[in-house]
């Protein structure tokens, strides 16, 4: 699928309004990637995931205004950066992990401008000469994997003085979802736990982790490598930052560091959280990753966005439920890696469709059903159009037979992507 002002695709799928994407998939926005998935407006971009307003990254994850970055995991508002974890408004870092306003760092140890570059340049160097030898380098979460022994056992007691217990509220989530399926589908419903099994049944699966600290839970989302943080290194958002505002490395230890013995040298800071909360969130509740957002249950990564649940990376949007990559849309269901779309249910990979159902590869669509790569369409069913009393008509038909199903079974047994196969 390729919509929008596109062009040079090669070997790709799910590419909205972008140039010169190879080997790639949900691409939007953007030109000159490469082996790369869920991109939105970002340039020169190779080996990356989840990654927003940002240029020039090799390997990064789940990151937002990066630039000139390698290995870059969790991080946001950073340049110049080699092999970080859940940095924030950074520059020229390497081996950092959970700090913010860092400059010339190596280890999460500020260092002074020269002593950084001659540091700096021979760890590059070992690094260029590696991967010229190997045409590969180790992966951040390999080398932690690799870390030894436990820095933070002096601070666990001060942890505990920080903790903040947020009572959740379902009400709001739950009348959001009364009030978009009774839009959709003609008919309230209630209790969204009772239709979980169907809302997430085409989202990114959550898995649940420990904290080494605390052993309270974490959700690890199938995304963005997630599930490869090594187990031994987990701890919460909290924590993390935490130990990245306690610990650092001492002057002796950033210059002995070295590529054949980074695991050991950075042991006492490397640690991983696999959430990422970032601005003010309200009433946000299982959500692994966080961004400005409210009301919000049980999501893999929420991203300024209200009033959703059980749903992947809606992005500006508001009433979305079980759907994934759903980008500046509104009182949506089960909708995928679509654009600016309004009161549609079970549509996949499309832009700027309305008040339809079961809708693939679709753009400038509004009120059909059972469309199919086509654009321009009002008022279509089947990629025919057959006039307005003619859909209301079947429209009517589907909306009593699917309302039928989730009475009895608390799913409608049909999605986009099995609608045409035998059964």
């Amino acid at each position: 699928m390729v919509l929008g002002n596109s062009s040079f695709i090669e070997r790709s799928s799910n590419c909205k309004d972008s140039y010169y994407v190879l080997e790639s998939g949900v691409i939007s926005d953007s030109k000159y990637v490469c082996n790369s998935a869920r991109i939105k407006e970002c340039e020169f971009l190779f080996g990356s995931d989840g990654i927003g307003v940002s240029k020039f990254l090799v390997r990064g994850y789940e990151g937002y205004k990066l630039t000139r970055c390698l290995e870059a995991w969790k991080s946001q508002a950073c340049s110049d950066c080699y092999y970080i974890n859940g940095v924030m408004d950074s520059s020229s870092c390497m081996f950092c992990f959970n700090v913010r306003n860092k400059r010339y760092a190596i280890g999460n140890l500020e260092l002074p401008k020269d002593k950084y570059s001659s540091i700096k340049e021979r760890l590059v160097s070992e690094l260029a000469e590696k991967l010229s030898s190997e045409h590969s380098l180790p992966s951040l979460v390999e080398i932690a994997g690799e870390c030894k022994g436990h820095g933070y056992k002096q601070i666990l007691l001060e942890l505990k003085k920080l903790e903040k217990i947020r009572k959740p509220d379902l009400s709001k989530i739950e009348s959001a979802f009364s009030r978009t399926s009774e839009l959709i589908l003609g008919k309230k419903l209630s209790g969204i736990d009772n239709y979980s099994a169907w809302l997430k049944s085409h989202v990114l699966k959550m898995e649940v982790g420990e904290s080494i600290i605390s052993n309270k839970p974490m959700l690890l989302a199938d995304y963005s490598n997630y599930l490869l943080y090594p187990r031994s290194r987990l701890v919460t958002l909290l924590e993390a930052e935490f130990i990245g505002n306690s610990l650092h490395l001492e002057p002796g230890e950033a210059e002995k560091l070295s590529l054949s013995s980074i695991s050991e040298g950075i042991s006492k800071i490397a640690y991983l959280s696999p959430e990422f909360f970032f601005g003010e969130n309200i009433n946000v509740i299982e959500c692994s990753t966080q961004y400005q957002s409210m009301n919000s249950y049980r999501s893999p990564g929420v991203s300024f966005s209200k009033n959703t649940a059980y749903s992947f990376w809606p992005r500006t949007s508001d009433c979305i439920f079980g759907s994934s990559m759903a980008f500046e849309s509104y009182f949506c269901m089960n909708c995928y890696y679509s654009e600016k779309l309004n009161r549609c249910f079970e549509t996949d990979s499309s832009k700027s469709c309305s008040d339809s159902y079961y809708l693939h590869n679709c753009e400038d669509v509004r009120s059909s059903m059972f469309c199919f790569n086509a654009k321009n369409l009002t008022y279509a069913v089947g990629n025919t159009v057959v006039g307005k009393v003619q859909f209301e008509k079947t429209k009517d038909m589907l909306l009593e037979w699917a309302n039928e199903q989730l009475s009895r079974k608390k799913e409608v047994p049909l999605s986009i992507f099995d609608v045409g196969c035998p059964r």
